[in-house]
């Protein structure tokens, strides 16, 4: 896939200098404190990465943070300047410049960080909306680009630039992270089907580390999830997986025999099924986060 950004070089620049645009992750103070005792003691070993802001006007800062938001944020604790990759745009449209810093630091998490399912699916979800932001024509049913409000009177539109030979969000994803379409599918419909408020209720959440029980949330509508949370996060509640739960709001208890069958029907067909059908049922396993890289 073509690159948005070319290298301008490494620098030392002033952290009132740079821009900060809406970030996806809340920036975690305990993380921040740890990266400044590292600085201190070995001077900072990675740069953060910034692109030259196209806009223009005084009250404008001369960078726009793509990637490094803990370093930044620890440099500025620091009262230090901040070592920084600097990368310049192309003839982008200001709405294309935008989508691409956003899907910059998307990819940057989604390659470096093993994230937890829900975080995967969150990042996902907003790689694709940024994708076809940057690729209109990848979105399903669209015909060609859009206007574009172009950064200095440009008169190109990059998009436009690149139809009929842009690879599909799916296979573009496939092919940055490793993971099957199946799995990037499912992981968007996580993000597309439980609200942001949700989502921060369930963080943290032990239940909610696996693929499946999100999923299984995400079926159901934003009132019932409300409750069905509720009743996951009680103290010690019975309900045990998002179906308990279900149960439990329908007035019925924990089907505690109904769970056991489930479990004797699976074992009944893993011990049936040929041993390279099991081996890539762990490697989906694997792929969705229901068990560890190492088996």
């Amino acid at each position: 896939m073509e690159s948005f950004f070319k290298p301008a070089g490494m620098d030392t620049i002033k952290t009132v200098d740079i821009f900060i645009p809406k970030r996806l992750r809340d920036i975690d103070e305990t993380y921040v404190d740890a990266i400044k005792t590292s600085i201190e003691q070995q001077g900072q070993l990675q740069p953060i990465e910034v692109a030259i802001n196209p806009r223009k006007g005084k009250d404008k800062k001369p960078y726009v943070l793509i990637a490094g938001a803990h370093r930044l944020a620890a440099c500025t604790k620091l009262e230090r300047d901040v070592l920084a990759s600097i990368v310049k745009y192309k003839r982008l449209s200001l709405h294309d410049f935008e989508a691409a810093c956003h899907l910059r630091e998307i990819d940057e998490n989604l390659i470096r960080h093993d994230l937890a399912p829900l975080d995967r699916a969150v990042f996902l979800h907003s790689r694709k909306q940024a994708y076809e932001e940057l690729y209109p024509e990848t979105k399903h049913g669209a015909v060609g680009g859009k206007p574009q409000e172009i950064i200095e009177n440009e008169t190109i539109s990059f998009s436009n630039q690149r139809q009929g030979d842009t690879m599909s969000f799916a296979d573009s994803t496939a092919e940055l992270i490793g993971l099957t379409g199946r799995t990037i599918q499912l992981a968007c419909r996580i993000a597309e089907n439980i609200p942001a408020e949700h989502r921060d209720l369930i963080r943290g959440m032990d239940i909610f580390k696996k693929q499946n029980e999100l999923l299984k949330l995400a079926g159901f509508g934003p009132d019932v999830q409300k409750k069905l949370i509720a009743k996951l996060s009680e103290d010690d509640s019975p309900a045990k997986s998002v179906d308990a739960a279900a149960q439990m709001l329908s007035g019925k208890a924990p089907d505690k025999e109904a769970d056991d069958a489930g479990f004797k029907k699976l074992t009944s067909a893993w011990r049936q099924a040929r041993k390279k059908d099991q081996d890539k049922f762990i490697e989906y396993l694997r792929e969705t986060g229901e068990i560890g890289r190492a088996v």
